[in-house]
Parts: structure tokens; C-alpha cells; sequence
């Protein structure tokens, strides 16, 4: 499971290079993700900085719909 969301974050960083709006979709899933898998494998910080990840993903999301 971790290497498909580290492909599916890998793809979201392909998407915003082209400067697509669904990199962000992706990242609040794929940041969840790993947020979940860090903080049930005992690793607090990095769950942390994952959810804040996901918190500017969604910010990047709304950012993004209003300037398209």
C-alpha cells in the first residue's frame, strides 16, 4: 500500500509541474494517507507535518479554482 501512494504523490508532483489542478485532490488523499500510516507506526512528527500538508493542499485546491 505505501508504494501506490507514494506513486499517487509522485503523480500529484508530475500534475502541478504541469501546473493541473487535481495534484491537489491527490495530495489531500495521499497526505492523509501517509498521515494515518505515521501516526499508527508511532511516528507523531512526520504524521504532524502530513497533516499539515494536507491542510495547504486544500488551501493550493481553493487557491487554485479561483484563479482558473
Amino acid at each position: 500500500m505505501t508504494w501506490l501512494v507514494a506513486s499517487a504523490s509522485l503523480y500529484a508532483t508530475w500534475l502541478n509541474v504541469h501546473r493541473r489542478r487535481a495534484c491537489f485532490a491527490i495530495w489531500i488523499a495521499t497526505n492523509l494517507a501517509w498521515s494515518f500510516y505515521d501516526f499508527t507506526h508511532d511516528l507523531p512528527a512526520q504524521g504532524a507535518l502530513m497533516a499539515v500538508y494536507a491542510c495547504l493542499a486544500v488551501k493550493g485546491w481553493r487557491e487554485w479554482g479561483r484563479h482558473a
